[in-house]
């Protein structure tokens, strides 16, 4: 990636977003279902909202703690533009506190990601032009709470003709969630659990609004992919796949699903995920849904994405990297099968 320039960071940050004054020059944020209520000079659990002399203020407008350009398949998002590459950026904090966070020094706590770089909105659009990146991603911690510069900056790119990508836990209040869509492409949405007490003692937070933003992405028209990391013995069981296959069924058999592997991380040591386990949960979903893949295991086993007629290696995957062999429109070259792939 192409060095950001942060000559022309020095701005003044604009007024939060999705907040209610309260007496006491208290403050009621509204951006996620936690509501916190913040004094003066009080910081929220996620690290990026804070009570000044009764107005919240987002901390990191323009702060960028990671920057990188990936490929695509890293976000992973496996049917939207494949092969291609996307800036992505990141600023400190997460509304949710993961036991099992593998990016915990950017996203936890108030030392998380102390050496950021301040950047305007036309400095990110630049580098990601710079770089012939398809657009940008913010990823990497949790783009949602990072509210008011993703917006602006996502408007503009779309206004520039760049991609805009969410990697997210999907953690927000409709309202403000209604503002952001417009200015999505695609997003993936990181679904931990089909159980309410693994979302509130794992992650300190709840499931159904998670349930309902993703039905929220998927009405807006966003391309969709969702992930699950499969951790033994808390969300790896059979009833638990069923829940999550069922529910994205109903909502669209169509969308990928990504099963990814856990590996000891932050506060939580249970074993790593087995292959076994994550080959019996692929079968599981492949009853239902076509599109099944999965991360972070030895080799490439789960990673091709095949025609359904003609068994033919549409996109063959190497690590990261995607050999796309799609015909106009996303046919299969050998049967003319259209996929729901947006290239």
């Amino acid at each position: 990636m192409s060095p950001l320039n942060n000559d022309s960071g020095n701005f003044q940050a604009p007024p939060a977003a999705w907040w209610t004054p309260l007496p006491d020059n208290k403050v009621s944020c509204q951006l996620c279902p936690l509501q916190c209520t913040l004094k003066i000079n009080q910081h929220g659990p996620c690290e990026t909202r804070f009570n000044s002399e009764g107005q919240m203020k987002p901390l990191h407008y323009g702060q960028i703690v990671a920057a990188a350009t990936d490929p695509i398949e890293k976000k992973p998002l496996y049917h939207f533009h494949p092969g291609s590459f996307i800036t992505s950026v990141a600023a400190p904090g997460c509304n949710l506190h993961c036991r099992f966070c593998q990016n915990h020094n950017i996203s936890q706590g108030k030392n998380a990601g102390r050496n950021t770089e301040s950047v305007s909105v036309q400095d990110v659009i630049d580098v990601a032009f710079q770089d012939n990146s398809v657009g940008i991603a913010f990823t990497y911690s949790e783009p949602l709470v990072w509210f008011e510069f993703v917006r602006d900056c996502a408007a503009e790119a779309k206004q520039k003709g760049l991609k805009t990508v969410l990697v997210t836990n999907g953690f927000l209040n409709p309202e403000p969630l209604a503002e952001i869509l417009p200015f999505i492409d695609a997003a993936n949405i990181d679904l931990k659990a089909m159980d309410n007490d693994f979302y509130r003692k794992i992650c300190k937070a709840e499931l159904q609004p998670v349930l309902k933003a993703i039905r929220q992405f998927h009405d807006a028209g966003v391309h969709l992919e969702l992930t699950n990391l499969l951790i033994p013995g808390h969300n790896d069981s059979p009833e638990e796949i069923d829940k999550l296959v069922d529910f994205i069924a109903d909502l669209n058999p169509q969308i990928p699903l990504h099963f990814s592997a856990y590996h000891p991380a932050w506060k939580m040591q249970a074993p790593a995920t087995p292959v076994s386990t994550m080959k019996r949960v692929r079968e599981q979903a492949a009853v239902k849904l076509p599109w099944v893949y999965l991360g972070n295991v030895p080799g490439e086993t789960g990673r091709d994405t095949l025609c359904p007629q003609c068994n033919l290696t549409a996109i063959l995957r190497t690590g990261f990297k995607a050999k796309v062999n799609l015909a106009a429109e996303a046919h299969c070259p050998g049967c003319g099968f259209n996929f729901p792939i947006v290239s």
